[in-house]
Order: C-alpha cells, then sequence, then structure tokens
C-alpha cells in the first residue's frame, strides 16, 4: 500500500482503504486516515473540512443551505429540511460545543461486502460526548440505510463515538424553535442580570407571558425579547409541542 509519512499522521487516497477507517479531508494537507485503533481527538474531527457542499441544483428533491448555529457562532450546512430541523433540535438543546456536517467518510470492508459511507453530522458535546448524528426518516430506511446503520454502529461503538438517528421533529415544534432562535444573541437579546433573576423567581412557579409583562412594567415588546431569549437558552422550560402564546404555563428548569 503506498502512504505517505506526514507529521500530522498518513495521509491515504480512500481506494487504498482495505479494513474500517475513517478518513477526515483537511483543509490543507488532503486526507487523514484513521482506525479503530489509532488515537482519534476531537481536533482532528471538529477542524476537518466537510466531505462533500451540500447539493445545490434546481432539480434537486431536498432544499438545501447554511443554518446559523448560535451556540458556537458558525453556519453548518445542512442537505434537508429534515437536517435543518436537527440542527435547529441540538443547538437549542444548549449541549453542543462544536458540530460539522458531513465530517468524513467511513470505508467498510466485511470479505467481499464493501461499503462506505458519509454521516450526516458529527457533534461534540460540553460533557465530552462526541456522537455521530443521522437523520434517517423511519418511511425511508431501507435494506441499505439498515446496513449502513449497523456498520456504522459498530465503528461509533469501537472508537468510543455515540450513534444517535433523528426521524424528524413536529412542524408546530420546528416553527417554535426557529421563532425563537431569532432571539438567540446574548448580547442583543439577554435580559440584563437584575431583570433575568426576577423573571426566573416570577417562573420559579408556572406562569406566562402576559404575567411576565404585567410584572416588569417595561415596553411589552422588551419583555417580551428577554422571554423569548430565556427560552432558547432553557432556562425557561415550556411544552414544545404547543403554539406560542401569551398564556401558555412556563417555569424555570427544574421547577414545578
Amino acid at each position: 500500500m503506498a502512504t505517505k509519512a506526514k507529521s500530522n499522521g498518513i495521509v491515504l487516497l480512500p481506494s487504498e482503504v482495505r479494513a474500517d477507517a475513517l478518513v477526515v479531508r483537511q483543509p490543507i494537507n488532503g486526507k487523514r486516515r484513521f482506525t479503530a485503533r489509532d488515537a482519534l481527538t476531537t481536533v482532528d474531527l471538529v477542524h476537518g473540512a466537510p466531505w462533500s457542499p451540500p447539493p445545490r441544483s434546481r432539480h434537486q428533491r431536498g432544499r438545501s443551505g447554511l443554518y446559523f448555529f448560535a451556540s458556537t457562532r458558525r453556519h453548518v450546512g445542512y442537505a434537508s429540511l429534515q437536517e435543518e430541523s436537527l440542527l435547529l433540535a441540538l443547538d437549542h438543546s444548549q449541549s453542543v460545543a462544536a458540530v460539522l456536517a458531513q465530517p468524513f467518510k467511513l470505508f467498510f470492508r466485511r470479505g467481499e461486502e464493501k461499503k462506505d459511507h458519509v454521516p450526516d453530522f458529527f457533534a461534540v458535546h460540553h460533557d465530552g460526548a462526541q456522537n455521530i448524528w443521522e437523520v434517517r426518516p423511519l418511511e425511508l430506511i431501507d435494506a441499505d440505510l439498515a446496513r449502513e446503520a449497523t456498520l456504522t454502529r459498530e465503528f461509533c461503538r469501537d472508537v468510543g463515538f455515540g450513534y444517535i438517528a433523528f426521524d424528524g421533529m413536529r412542524t408546530v415544534t420546528k416553527k417554535t424553535l426557529l421563532f425563537l432562535h431569532a432571539y438567540s444573541d446574548p448580547r442583543r437579546y439577554a435580559p440584563p442580570p437584575k431583570i433575568r433573576d426576577t423573571l426566573l423567581e416570577q417562573f420559579a412557579s408556572p406562569s406566562s407571558m402576559r404575567a411576565a409583562v404585567e410584572l416588569l412594567r417595561e415596553p411589552p415588546w422588551v419583555t417580551r425579547m428577554w422571554v423569548y431569549h430565556l427560552m432558547w437558552t432553557r432556562q425557561l422550560d415550556f411544552d414544545h409541542s404547543r403554539a406560542l402564546s401569551d398564556s401558555r404555563p412556563m417555569h424555570t428548569v427544574g421547577g414545578a
């Protein structure tokens, strides 16, 4: 096998891979290959480049684009509205330290069987977890996708990654999160510390937007943006399956 030594690892062409391996596309140094036996660090992955950009064609079936991931203040590409929904959910979770779309290509060899697969997303979480996230609507899973999922899950187990399949989001939930995402910037929408404390005390027991507006005596639009920011950052808990309204109950995380 032809290889070329580099100070940062071994660079291989995909056609040279003969066993289970993960190949990262690096912005400068080409491709870097890892196997389950190699030490794989977060930096190796989140500093990589997407394996391929989201498709853009007048005739494509899905809708691709860029999502502004508020938690990391970076744009992340998505290839479908289902992938956008997953990014919304991850962003709103406030648990993600870094995320990369189409982060690497996996090569699988099982005797005569040869498969390769590019996962949808790789996320590093604040608690140290490193997860592959796949968008897998249940109605679209066929035998090939099921086999890819099995092989990918096995590789994740060997290298210490989590493997999580996302099968969609309810329309009302996505509309709510898209609306709240507009209030994600703490520099513009976070309440001052004293007002934040007042609001969290108010919502220690279930309360509503209407009650918050009456409590603060600020212009209603100002109070609303503060509360929406607290909802986006999960400082206030609420029922994601219901549409927003001034009367819907909310409470501080951990409250009754």
